[in-house]
């Protein structure tokens, strides 16, 4: 999902969910970032989801459980699991890139498995962050 007003991204598999934000003006860009695995799949793992109450409409999303740990600890709200997908250094799935604003306030992150376009983001003075994870 995205946010034109803010130019925010939001992952989510939850149908009802996503139909909200499309009637709050958010639009379905496409399913070709989010190919998450089966849970019971064979060398999966957790993808958890995290909300800045500060910072209205900031999700991150991070398969750390420490990281997670710690934000949480700073005030922001933990909303589970998001997704199961496939570890970075799988052979399995293909590469999402994590890639960190410098210039947001905000502390503004992308995952996007189109390389061109982390390459774009970078040009921009995105930071790249590596890959994340990988999905199916």
């Amino acid at each position: 999902m995205y946010d034109p007003n803010r130019g925010e991204h939001f992952y989510t598999k939850n149908p009802e969910e996503a139909e909200l934000l499309v009637q709050l003006g958010w639009r379905h860009e496409s399913d070709s970032d989010f190919n998450v695995v089966s849970a019971t799949e064979e060398g999966t793992i957790p993808v958890y989801r995290l909300y800045n109450p500060n910072c209205e409409g900031m999700h991150f999303y991070t398969d750390n459980a420490e990281e997670a740990k710690y934000l949480k600890s700073i005030g922001w709200n933990y909303e589970g699991i998001s997704h199961y997908v496939y570890n970075a250094s799988s052979t399995k799935g293909t590469p999402q890139h994590r890639l960190y604003n410098p210039n947001s306030p905000s502390g503004e992150h992308n995952w996007t498995s189109d390389k061109s376009e982390a390459d774009m983001l970078k040009l921009l003075g995105w930071q790249d962050e590596g890959t994340s994870w990988r999905i199916a």
